[in-house]
């Protein structure tokens, strides 16, 4: 499985090369439209995937949300740009947040995270009990196997959490990992419901590679970014915001593919 899952990987990273390549734009090019959308992410939200006792679940719940909105802005403007989605975001937080948003993880970083999350989302410097947790969240994604058992995949996950909220980790260490797993169960649902929802893809690309690669795949760049982040000691703003483009950049698993930067 772990051969045939790199293989999937390297083919997948291989398809987000071929689409940086390009130097035309084939979306809108006119600013994106800021549309009607709910500002206040935690307003009227419910999910399966919510952990209440997670203080740092708002990071994953933003995540869907905002993310939803971005998908919603691909569908109506056919702009599948990377930079397109980019720019849509700025005007989101701008509109939404007051706040001006910048890209910071380079393009390089990015496809990196993609093609081996492992040793981005493992953090040498962390104590042995925290590098325990983070290897236990790892072993749970890379253990999924379908899309049809979300809630066994989240309450391993949420088992992890509660340790952690009882535990005696360093302030950054637990934050880190609770702001991963957040996102990790969020990013889970939004995957796995997307998948199972029978979309097709342009371009073939479910054709050739393993549908259950992509889903751990786009998952784990999500998280992964998240703790980026968090051990960068990034602004909240700047965190979102860059977990959604590269949830849209992973996006093309699903069909929306981005067809240039």
């Amino acid at each position: 499985m772990k051969s045939k899952l790199k293989m999937s990987v390297l083919l997948i990273v291989l398809a987000i090369l071929i689409g940086c390549s390009k130097e035309k734009n084939q979306g809108r090019q006119n600013d994106p439209v800021v549309g009607e959308v709910n500002p206040d992410p935690m307003k009227n939200y419910s999910s399966p995937a919510a952990n209440n006792r997670n203080p740092y679940d708002s990071v994953g719940i933003a995540h869907n949300k905002i993310l939803d909105s971005l998908r919603n802005y691909v569908a109506v403007s056919n702009d599948t740009t990377h930079a397109g989605a980019v720019k849509y975001l700025q005007q989101y937080f701008l509109k939404y947040k007051g706040v001006r948003v910048y890209p910071v993880i380079e393009k390089a970083t990015g496809i990196a995270i993609i093609q081996d999350y492992h040793k981005f989302m493992q953090q040498p410097g962390f104590s042995k009990e925290a590098q325990k947790y983070i290897l236990e969240m790892m072993t749970i994604l890379d253990g999924i196997r379908d899309t049809e058992h979300f809630e066994a995949y989240r309450d391993k996950l949420i088992t992890i959490e509660n340790s952690v909220l009882i535990s005696r980790l360093d302030v950054r260490e637990a934050k880190y990992i609770l702001a991963t797993a957040s996102v990790l169960r969020h990013s889970g649902y939004y995957w796995m419901k997307i998948f199972s929802s029978g979309i097709k893809p342009k371009r073939g690309i479910l054709g050739i590679l393993r549908k259950i690669a992509g889903v751990i795949t786009a998952i784990a760049a999500d998280a992964t970014v998240v703790g980026w982040h968090v051990v960068k000691g990034s602004p909240y703003d700047v965190l979102i915001e860059e977990t959604v483009t590269w949830s849209e950049l992973c996006g093309y698993y699903t069909g929306w593919y981005p067809d240039g930067f």
